[in-house]
């Protein structure tokens, strides 16, 4: 790792690289995951230069220094995942005697569960959208649709997608091992539509290293971006992590149990699911269409939307699993 300090700052990257192998998520954490502390406190140890502090002896009022720097530049997911690195880089040195105290205890990100759940609503696709979206996948590309099927019915993030090897199948059930975060493993059951292009791609191309796809991260972001480019779906920041939130939307609306979303998405805690109750609770429950009835208005247009677009899923019957929402209003010619 590159570090812009010498003497002090080598012990403590030193330190912290050996703390993340043995101690984060029990040392299993996601390479992304530990590729993305380091980035986080290659910036820390950066400000710290600039700001003429002294890094692993830096005080409290110091660190908060740096957290208000954080928020005034970076969204609050950065500063959550940000302060969370450098809290590892002091338990590191506090592992192995280099201080006593942590100076980032206490410190915390600002809260704002609104700001999630706003941009889940705007990032994800209604299911007028979503359907569109389908329609216009590549009839030549079946790796594309296969991937893209298993992004958006079943809301695989990019990591686990592009990490799949080849399914186990038989006569009935089609299903992966997902590594997930932390490298938690969870069976997943393909249905549906994914289920045909992942058969159609699997077995028309046999893959010769033992990976469903030969995708990378970028290669991946780049495709996911072109299919929405030519449905008119692009959003500054909505690429395949969009999928997976229009994925758990359609599901909520569709009547899906929380805890069988869990599972699909891998969710560590149902806290993170009932994220996505909440944003979908803003279209079923909207007081305006509440309103509308008691007056008799007409109210066609926004109860059960997801997304700019329009969406019937409140009136779905309950799906037995949320892969199910999109196949009951998926169309046989957007199936491979």
């Amino acid at each position: 790792m590159e570090i812009t300090r010498q003497g002090d700052n080598i012990i403590a990257v030193d330190l912290f690289e050996r703390f993340m192998r043995l101690s984060v998520a029990d040392g299993q954490a996601a390479k992304n995951t530990v590729a993305g502390y380091r980035r986080s406190l290659r910036g820390y140890l950066n400000w710290c230069k600039e700001n003429n502090v002294n890094a692993p002896k830096a005080s409290y009022d110091e660190v908060q220094e740096y957290r208000n720097w954080l928020i005034n530049r970076y969204a609050r997911a950065t500063v959550c995942f940000s302060l969370a690195a450098v809290r590892v880089f002091y338990r590191s040195l506090q592992r192995w005697g280099g201080r006593r105290d942590n100076p980032v205890d206490g410190i915390k990100a600002p809260k704002d569960r609104g700001e999630s759940i706003n941009n889940i609503g705007r990032k994800a696709l209604s299911r007028d959208e979503a359907l569109r979206f389908m329609s216009l996948w590549p009839d030549d590309d079946w790796q594309a649709r296969a991937a893209l099927a298993l992004l958006l019915f079943h809301g695989l993030r990019v990591s686990e997608l592009i990490s799949l090897n080849c399914p186990k199948v038989t006569d009935d059930r089609l299903e992966f091992i997902v590594a997930g975060k932390g490298r938690k493993e969870r069976i997943l059951y393909v249905t549906g539509p994914a289920r045909s292009a992942v058969l159609l791609w699997s077995t028309t191309f046999p893959s010769r290293t033992g990976r469903l796809f030969d995708y990378s991260v970028r290669s991946l972001q780049r495709m996911v971006a072109r299919q929405l480019r030519a449905a008119g779906l692009t959003l500054r920041g909505r690429g395949p992590h969009a999928l997976r939130h229009t994925h758990a939307m359609l599901a909520v609306l569709g009547g899906v149990e929380r805890e069988a979303l869990a599972d699909e998405m891998g969710h560590a805690s149902i806290r993170t699911t009932d994220i996505y109750s909440r944003a979908a609770a803003r279209y079923q429950d909207n007081p305006a269409s509440k309103i509308a009835t008691l007056l008799g208005a007409s109210h066609a247009e926004g109860n059960g939307e997801v997304g700019s677009g329009s969406s019937d899923c409140r009136h779905t019957p309950p799906a037995s699993s949320p892969a199910d929402v999109l196949s009951q209003g998926s169309r046989d010619d957007i199936q491979p």
